[in-house]
């Protein structure tokens, strides 16, 4: 917080003083000036824009949102500003969405959660979970994952189809790499990895087959190669792929 400090009060006078508009109410429209706080509201997109735009001359990122302050342009903002604010909207999702709301769904009759499973909630034809969407649980965060625990007496077991759709669309598509991926006992995302990479197909894997050594490389190629099937098979469009 302290970096948006000197933003408001060095920077000021650099913002040409608007024409002030008449609103449809009478009133004259504020001056970018006048709309700006001390410190710098990041959570209010007119001034966010100011600031990113106006002061610190942010070129346009996205053309049909010219001064948009949305993730997908401030993650494109090669500023460290940019990324603590991603980081901050990450984090208060975090504590709105699970922290503060789910301890509220808690029945008073049992102390327990009940979320309303939906058979055919999406249009997949995947469940969906509602009130609240326990599906939504962030798998990489095990501070939020630690907050759910069985009864006493009981555990908490998790179970998983191993690539259902995949290969329902190798059989479907008759595809003979994926077929004969899956003949021979191959993760189908790490051997598709491999050949995005051009590199060896043990290289994709998180754990290496004959030495069990962990491969973070080959976990992040192999989890990028997922996307990109999965996405493709659930209608994922160009421009989002290649983002």
């Amino acid at each position: 917080r302290s970096t948006l400090f000197p933003y408001t009060t060095l920077f000021r006078s650099s913002i040409p003083e608007a024409n002030k508009k008449e609103t449809k109410n009478g009133k004259l429209q504020k001056s970018k000036n006048e709309q700006l706080e001390t410190p710098v509201n990041i959570a209010s997109p007119t001034q966010l824009a100011i600031l990113l735009y106006d002061i610190l001359k942010v070129p346009v990122i996205d053309k049909k949102s010219p001064r948009g302050t949305g993730e997908p342009i401030l993650a494109q903002v090669d500023l460290p500003l940019c990324k603590l604010i991603v980081e901050l909207r990450g984090l208060s999702k975090l504590i709105n969405t699970y922290i503060d709301k789910l301890p509220e769904c808690i029945s008073p009759i049992d102390g327990r959660l009940h979320a309303h499973f939906n058979q055919f909630g999406a249009d997949t034809g995947r469940f969906s979970s509602s009130d609240p969407n326990l599906q939504n649980i962030p798998s990489h965060n095990n501070e939020i994952r630690m907050m759910f625990t069985a009864a006493p007496g009981h555990i908490l077991v998790g179970g998983d189809y191993s690539q259902q759709e995949p290969r329902l669309l190798s059989y479907y598509s008759t595809d003979e790499h994926m077929i004969n991926a899956y003949k021979d006992g191959k993760d189908l995302y790490a051997m598709i990895a491999s050949k995005v990479y051009h590199n060896n197909y043990e290289d994709n894997l998180e754990f290496h087959p004959v030495t069990g050594v962990m491969q973070p490389d080959g976990k992040h190629r192999r989890s990028s190669c997922k996307g990109l099937l999965l996405g493709i098979m659930y209608g994922r469009g160009t421009k989002s792929i290649a983002e």
